[in-house]
């Protein structure tokens, strides 16, 4: 499985996007946990206000009615657990608790002042401890589930409760009176807990649905910048296509068709295809100096093509595809220039390299690596073809195959034919090499390999 090359760039993005989603879910989940504290401090102050009976009961301290209260109507939740539940009379005393809640270690105290003497109050006590109460939900195993949600809810009354002298008749006719008033005393406040495991439970959900957009959010991000980033990157490497085509004028024609190396006519002064002194002069077609160029055949030197090369693998590993390298190997180039001179064996390598030319397409390249220096890449009897972009290997080995039997066709000049005798070997990257020297080389390994057993088809690099 090939990774994408511009993975380390596509890492720290994603990174962050990572980062991000794990916020924008964190962020969603107290959100939701916020929203349903809201909601349990409106539902216990409705539970409250709905009990005719508590204000009288808290008035007169019954305990005993007021523990039945606690037990049966005033639950948060309508849990049938021994949570942490009591109530209170305005001036501090405990009047009752929830049933088998003896202690009140942990327990969270709500600081009355004048200010907020009316309002619902409401804090999460992680320290909370109950011996009779502990979380045994579905999410026990995760620390801090038996912390408790606790809430303090106002009873108001009509009558100050302070005062002693009111007899319970007169409190309950004040009361009915009353009833569409609004109450300016507060008779004590009725405190209840919830566990944060069982307030989570009703959120998981939610918090499901919290994740999903997250991630949702956080991939459609995360694929926008890579398409942006991955259209750039092809875009520039487009460009450098384009700019480097440009440098070549000799390996296309005008309509856009590979053109074949002028070759010239040993028995003319000028060379094939020239138009007449009399015609309209052609642009010239070629702008290198003489060491930018094989001088005999025409085609680029040896740094035209690596620099071509490592910029044709540059756009392939952006579009995740391949780049073929073929090389052609006429042996009997040798004993020709030995028996026939130089003249013949330059003109079957000018007919080689045409025949090459016209059967690539025009973003392809074949060179013999010449370098003015003598640092050639490739021996004299070697040809270099690069193809640009191929799906698979298989486009290689097929126009591997094609070139091979083009080469090996019989060559006519000064009305001799010479038969040829040539091998191939191919490569691709990036599996076969990560820089354009590493490709050529080990292609350069298969055609040893060709040669020395005189392969009848191209030999593919196996490493």
């Amino acid at each position: 499985m090939r990774l994408p090359p511009d993975l380390p760039k596509f890492l720290i993005p994603a990174l962050v996007t990572l980062l991000g989603i794990v916020v924008l879910a964190v962020g969603l989940s107290f959100g939701a946990l916020e929203q349903r504290k809201t909601l349990l401090a409106v539902s216990a102050q409705d539970v409250v206000s709905s009990d005719p009976a508590l204000p009288a009961l808290l008035h007169f301290r019954n305990q005993s009615r007021i523990r039945e209260a606690l037990a049966l109507k005033l639950r948060l939740e309508k849990k049938s657990k021994n949570i942490w539940l009591r109530a209170l009379h305005v001036d501090g005393e405990i009047l009752a608790k929830a049933p088998g809640q003896h202690s009140d270690s942990g327990t969270t105290a709500f600081i009355r002042t004048f200010n907020n003497r009316l309002e619902v109050l409401s804090a999460v006590d992680l320290f909370a401890h109950n011996s009779a109460a502990h979380y045994q939900g579905t999410l026990a195993a995760i620390p801090f589930m038996d912390a408790q949600f606790k809430i303090s809810t106002p009873v108001f009354s009509p009558i100050d409760p302070i005062r002693t002298d009111v007899p319970q008749s007169a409190y309950q006719q004040t009361l009915a009176q009353r009833a569409d008033q609004p109450r300016r005393f507060v008779a004590g406040y009725i405190e209840q807990g919830i566990f944060l495991g069982d307030i989570l439970e009703t959120i998981i959900p939610t918090l499901g649905q919290a994740l999903a957009i997250s991630i949702a959010i956080g991939c459609t991000a995360l694929l926008t910048f890579w398409f942006f980033m991955h259209q750039a990157g092809v875009k520039t490497a487009q460009l450098m296509a384009r700019n480097q085509r440009s440098e070549y004028p000799n390996l296309t024609q005008k309509g856009g068709s590979p053109q074949a190396p002028i070759i010239k006519d040993r028995h003319s002064s000028r060379p094939q295809d020239q138009p007449a002194e009399d015609s309209v002069s052609a642009p010239p077609t070629n702008f290198y100096t003489s060491t930018d160029v094989d001088p005999v055949t025409n085609l680029p030197c040896r740094q035209r093509l690596l620099e071509h090369v490592a910029m044709l693998m540059d756009v392939a590993a952006k579009e995740h595809r391949y780049v073929g390298l073929i090389l052609l190997e006429v042996s009997s180039i040798g004993p020709i220039l030995h028996a026939r001179g130089r003249e013949v064996s330059d003109d079957i390598l000018r007919e080689i390299t045409s025949r090459i030319s016209n059967s690539i397409r025009r973003y392809d390249m074949a060179s013999r690596g010449f370098d003015a220096s003598g640092k050639a890449i490739l021996d004299a009897d070697q040809f270099c073809i690069v193809l640009h972009s191929l799906d698979n290997i298989q486009s290689l080995h097929s126009a591997a195959e094609r070139l091979l039997d083009l080469a090996r066709m019989p060559v006519k000049v000064a009305d001799e034919t010479f038969n040829l005798t040539v091998v191939a070997s191919t490569a691709a990257a990036p599996q076969h090499g990560k820089t354009a020297e590493g490709l050529i080389s080990n292609a350069k390994t298969a055609l040893i390999e060709a040669r020395e057993i005189k392969a009848p088809n191209p030999v593919f690099y196996a490493h």
